[in-house]
């Protein structure tokens, strides 16, 4: 199953790659970008992270969201389907499809572990 924010970073993927979207180009605000989708911030929030961690744009502060200038060392991927090339995967989305795999009843969970206090070095973490 692929999530909304998913299939919309791919579309912008392929803009970004297609050269749609030029370098140092500012992409549109987050809740105008979940306006015209029709989908939540949150949501839109997600998408742009996701394009952040694959390195195709960067957020300036008070500013938005930018494409990524690309450099030789950075060559167009054959596919601009970055779903399935290696990635950094942020807390979001590593949080997402765990509770996406939690929901398939052909898993099995075979246990979890939950640390107590004592078996953290407290003392050693002390400044």
């Amino acid at each position: 199953m692929t999530f909304q924010y998913q299939v919309l970073a791919n579309q912008l993927a392929h803009r970004i790659y297609q050269d749609e979207l030029k370098p140092h180009q500012r992409l549109i605000s987050l809740r105008d970008f979940a306006r015209q989708h029709g989908i939540s911030l949150s949501t839109a929030k997600s998408c742009y992270e996701l394009l952040e961690a694959r390195g195709l744009i960067y957020v300036k502060p008070k500013s938005g969201y930018f494409v990524v200038a690309r450099t030789p060392s950075s060559p167009i991927p054959d596919s601009p389907d970055f779903l399935s090339l290696p990635r950094h995967v942020s807390n979001l989305e590593l949080h997402n499809q765990i509770q996406e795999a939690a929901l398939q009843s052909h898993l099995v969970p075979l246990g979890s572990i939950q640390l107590t206090p004592h078996f953290i070095p407290v003392e050693g973490l002390r400044v």
